[in-house]
C-alpha cells in the first residue's frame, strides 16, 4: 500500500524543488545519475488519494560536486512523509499515517527529524502528541524550505502493512505495541477493563459515538435507555478536535458502540477485552466493516460484536420503496462505482434501531443466532425439530414457559456462507423455520433420527474450489466436527459432482448417508438441528470464536487423505541432496502464464524439481500430488487453494495480475497462510508482463489508474483484469523471487 525509499549516507532535499539528492559510491550498486518519483503515502494504489499527495523526485549521483550545497545540517535521520491524502478523515489518519508513522519511527527512539510534505496545521495540532513522543525534534513542513536541508541519511515514505493493522511477520513490533504506545502518549490510566463480579453496584460504561451528518442514530436517546434498562452507564459523545480528552473518555469505557464510520476509530484507546459493536447501515457493507474494524479488533484484544441492521431500520425506506433496487439489489449499485454507492448508503443513510432486535439479537428459538456474522446466519435448535423437504420448512417445537417467542411465529434463512453476495445468494434455497408451542400444529414424523442434523446447501459458488473451500468445507468441518461423525447431512441445492468431489471429507465428518433434502416427500424428526454453516472468514478459522484452528482443520485434511508429508523437504538432516519441488498451477483460459516452460527452465537451473498442474476433479490425487511439493506458485485464482494440502512451513508464490489491489490479493491468499503456518511470498507484475500491453497504450486508464476502472463496477473490472489478462514473467526478475523461496525453505 506504500513505496518507501531508504537512503544510507549523504542524502539532502530541496523542499522548494521537491527533490532529494543521495550520494551513491561510485563502486556501489547504485553508482552513476539516476532518479525517480515517489509520493509518501500509504494509498499508491488509490489515484483520488495519491492526486492530493505532493511527488518527490529522488536523484542519485556518485559525483560528490553534483550534489547542492547544504544550507542546514542535521545529525539525525530524517523521515519524509505526506500530510495529504485523506488523512483529515480520522480513520485514514491512523491507518495511512499515524500506524505506518510508528512504525517507521519508533526504532529511532526520538531521535528522528519529521519532514512534512501537504502540511496541515490542523492536523499536526489535533495528532501533535503522537508526533513529539515519536521525535524529540519540531516537525518541519518540507514543503516551505527555500533552502537545502542535509541528513546522515533518510527515509522517504512509511511502512504500511494493512488496514488499521500491523503485521508482526514483518515486523519487531504489533497493534498491542502500538496501543502501549498511545497510552503512554497520551497518560491513558486504564489497561483492562472492569470485571463484572455478582454483588458489585458499578455498572459498566457504554460509549455510543454519536454522528450528526451521516449514518446518524435516530433514535439515540431510546437507544441509551434501553441499555440503562439493562445495567449501563451510557455516555453518548462525538469525536471532535481534542483528541486527548475524548481519547481518555474512551479509555474510561468498557464497551464502545457506533454506526461504521471514522468515529470507531477511536478503539485504539480502549481499554484490553473491552468490547466493539459496529452497527453495519444497509448496503452489503459487511465486508468493508469487518475489513477496516472488525479484523483489526483481534490484534487490539478487544471483543467485537457486530449488528447488521434490517431495510425497516434504515432511513432509506423513507425515500424509496422496498421493492427498490436500493433494497433488492444493493449489488447492482455497487456495479454503478464507488460514488454511486457511497452517495446512497454512507451520504444519505440514517439509522434508527430496532431497540427490541437490539436488545435481543437471538431468534428465541436459537440456542445461537448469528446475523451479525458477515457470511453466514447459522440457527442452532434442541428439541422437537422436523423438516419437510418439499415445502423447505423447517419446525421447531416451543415450551411456552421457556420461550419468549409468541406461537407460529416464523422467519427465513438461506443455509450457505455467502448471504451478502445476491449472485451466490439466488442459487440457494430459502428455508423457513416455524415455531410453535401446539404440537398438533406439527407435522407428522414420517422419520424419527436420533442424531443431530445440519443443514447447508451446496448451491452458490460450489466447485469453485476456492469457494469450495472457504464456503462450505472449512465451513462445514467448524460446525460438524463436535459430533465426532454422529451426526447427519441434509443438503439443499445438492449437487452430485461437488458431493462426488468432497466425498472423502464428508464420510469422515459424519457416518451417516447424506439425505438431498430438497427431494424428501415426508418429515424428518431430529433431537436437534443446525441450519447453516459457521464461517468466521475468508479460507479461514478464527480460533478465538471456535475450539478449532486451521491447524486442525489442516490435520483433519492430511488424515482424510492419508497425506505422508509433514514438512518440506530440506527441513530434517540428511535431505540436503534432494531437490526441493516446485509445484506451478497452469492456467489455460485467463491469467495464464505465457512463459511458463522458460519459468521452469530458469527453475530448474536454480535446483528445483518442477512439476506443472491444471488440477483435476480428482480430490484425493490433487491432495497427494500437492503434499510432494515444497512450493506452490501461481497466478492469483482458485487453484492457490490448493495450498491446503502442502506440508507445514512450505512455500506459497502469488503472482498478483496488473491492476488486481495487493489487498485483494492477500485476503485470499495472504492472511488465510499466515494461519497454514505456510511461508507467503507475493510477486506483483509490472506493466509490461501483462498481455493488456497488446491491447491498449501505457497511458490508458487500464495501466494509469486501475481504480477508475473499478469504480465502472465489477462487470467491467473482472472483464479487464481477470478474464482478458495473460502473463509473461520477467524471468531476471522473478528468479530473485525463487531464490527468496529456496532461503525461506533452507531456514
Amino acid at each position: 500500500m506504500s513505496d518507501i525509499c531508504e537512503s544510507n549516507g549523504n542524502a539532502r532535499i530541496d523542499g522548494n524543488s521537491a527533490t532529494i539528492f543521495v550520494a551513491t559510491s561510485p563502486s556501489g550498486a547504485y553508482a552513476g545519475n539516476s532518479s525517480w518519483n515517489i509520493r509518501p503515502y500509504g494509498r499508491k494504489g488509490d489515484e483520488i488519494a495519491m492526486g492530493k499527495v505532493r511527488r518527490f523526485m529522488i536523484k542519485t549521483t556518485s559525483v560528490y560536486e553534483d550534489l547542492p550545497h547544504c544550507r542546514q545540517t542535521h545529525d539525525v535521520p530524517a523521515i519524509l512523509f505526506s500530510g495529504g491524502g485523506y488523512s483529515g478523515n480520522h480513520f485514514h489518519s491512523f491507518t495511512d499515517v499515524l500506524i505506518p508513522l510508528f512504525l517507521t519511527s519508533r526504532e529511532f527512539n526520538g531521535e528522528v527529524q519529521f519532514l512534512v510534505s501537504d502540511f496541515r496545521p490542523s492536523w499536526t495540532s489535533k495528532y501533535g502528541k503522537v508526533l513529539e513522543k515519536l521525535s524529540r525534534y519540531e516537525t518541519i513542513d518540507i514543503d516551505k524550505q527555500e533552502g537545502v536541508h542535509c541528513f546522515p541519511n533518510m527515509i522517504v515514505g512509511l511502512k504500511h502493512h494493512k488496514e488499521f493493522n500491523i503485521d508482526p511477520a514483518k515486523s519487531r513490533y504489533s497493534m498491542k505495541d502500538f496501543r502501549q504506545f498511545l497510552r503512554g502518549a497520551y497518560s491513558l490510566k486504564r489497561e483492562t477493563t472492569m470485571k463484572m463480579r455478582n454483588g458489585e453496584a458499578e455498572k459498566p460504561r457504554l460509549l455510543m459515538i454519536t454522528r450528526r451528518r451521516t449514518r446518524a442514530f435516530m433514535n439515540e436517546a431510546e437507544i441509551a435507555n434501553m441499555a440503562r434498562s439493562l445495567g449501563y452507564n451510557v455516555i453518548l459523545a462525538e469525536p471532535d478536535a481534542d483528541l486527548s480528552r475524548f481519547a481518555h473518555l474512551v479509555n474510561s469505557c468498557d464497551v464502545m458502540m457506533g454506526v461504521h464510520g471514522a468515529g470507531l476509530t477511536n478503539m485504539v484507546f480502549l481499554p484490553e477485552n473491552a468490547v466493539l459493536i459496529q452497527v453495519v447501515p444497509f448496503g452489503r457493507m459487511e465486508w468493508i466493516a469487518r475489513t477496516d474494524f472488525g479484523e483489526p479488533s483481534k490484534d487490539m484484544n478487544l471483543r467485537y460484536l457486530e449488528y447488521k441492521i434490517n431495510a425497516e431500520e434504515s432511513s432509506l425506506i423513507q425515500q424509496y420503496p422496498l421493492d427498490h433496487e436500493i433494497f433488492r439489489e444493493p449489488y447492482t449499485i455497487q456495479k454503478n462505482g464507488w460514488a454511486a454507492f457511497s452517495s446512497v448508503y454512507l451520504e444519505k443513510q440514517n439509522v434508527k434501531l430496532d431497540v427490541e432486535r437490539y436488545h435481543n439479537q437471538a431468534k428465541p428459538i436459537c440456542t445461537v443466532f448469528t446475523p451479525s456474522e458477515p457470511r453466514s446466519d447459522v440457527c442452532e435448535m434442541t428439541g422437537d425439530i422436523r423438516i419437510r423437504g418439499n415445502s423447505f420448512t423447517i419446525f421447531a417445537a416451543l415450551n411456552r414457559s421457556k420461550n419468549l417467542a409468541q406461537d407460529n411465529s416464523s422467519w427465513s434463512i438461506r443455509p450457505y456462507a455467502q448471504k451478502g453476495d445476491e449472485n451466490a445468494m439466488k442459487w440457494v434455497r430459502k428455508f423457513i423455520i416455524k415455531t410453535s408451542v401446539v404440537r398438533t400444529d406439527m407435522p407428522n414424523c414420517t422419520q424419527t433420527h436420533s442424531v443431530p442434523a445440519i443443514v447447508f446447501s451446496s448451491g452458490g459458488y460450489a466447485l469453485n474450489q476456492y469457494h469450495d473451500f472457504s464456503d462450505l468445507v472449512i465451513p462445514l468441518f467448524l460446525t460438524s466436527r463436535q459430533f465426532n461423525g454422529e451426526v447427519r447431512f441434509l443438503i439443499a441445492n445438492k449437487r452430485s459432482l461437488w458431493t462426488n468431489k468432497f466425498r472423502e471429507v464428508l464420510q469422515n465428518l459424519s457416518r451417516y448417508d447424506i439425505i438431498d433434502i430438497d427431494k424428501e416427500d415426508g418429515v424428518h424428526c431430529f433431537p436437534s438441528m443446525i441450519v447453516g454453516l459457521k464461517q468466521h472468514k475468508q479460507l479461514g478459522i478464527d480460533p478465538s470464536m471456535s475450539a478449532y484452528s486451521m491447524k486442525d482443520f489442516r490435520n483433519f485434511i492430511t488424515y482424510v487423505y492419508s497425506l505422508n508429508r509433514v514438512t518440506p523437504t530440506n527441513q530434517k538432516d540428511g535431505e540436503k541432496d534432494k531437490k526441493p519441488c516446485l509445484l506451478i498451477i497452469s492456467r489455460r483460459k485467463s491469467r495464464s502464464i505465457i512463459n511458463e516452460a522458460e519459468i521452469g527452465d530458469m527453475a530448474r537451473g536454480l535446483g528445483y524439481e518442477i512439476v506443472v498442474t491444471e488440477g483435476e476433479p480428482n480430490v484425493p490425487r490433487l491432495a497427494k500430488l500437492v503434499n510432494s511439493c515444497d512450493l506452490m506458485m501461481g497466478v492469483h485464482g482458485a487453484g492457490l487453494t490448493n495450498m491446503v494440502f502442502l506440508p507445514e512451513n512450505a512455500v506459497v508464490i502469488q503472482v498478483v495480475p496488473w491492476g488486481i489491489r495487493e489487498r485483494i490479493a492477500r485476503t485470499f491468499y495472504g492472511e488465510p497462510e499466515k494461519d497454514m503456518n505456510i511461508s507467503y511470498l507475493e510477486y506483483k507484475i509490472r506493466e509490461g508482463e501483462s498481455s493488456l500491453i497488446h491491447e491498449y497504450p501505457l497511458d490508458h486508464e487500464v495501466f494509469r489508474d486501475p481504480l477508475s476502472v473499478m469504480k465502472k463496477g465489477w462487470g467491467a473490472f473482472r472483464s479487464v483484469y481477470l478474464e482478458k489478462q495473460h502473463i509473461k514473467l520477467d524471468v531476471g526478475r522473478f528468479r530473485g523471487t525463487l531464490l527468496e523461496a529456496l532461503h525461506l525453505l533452507r531456514m
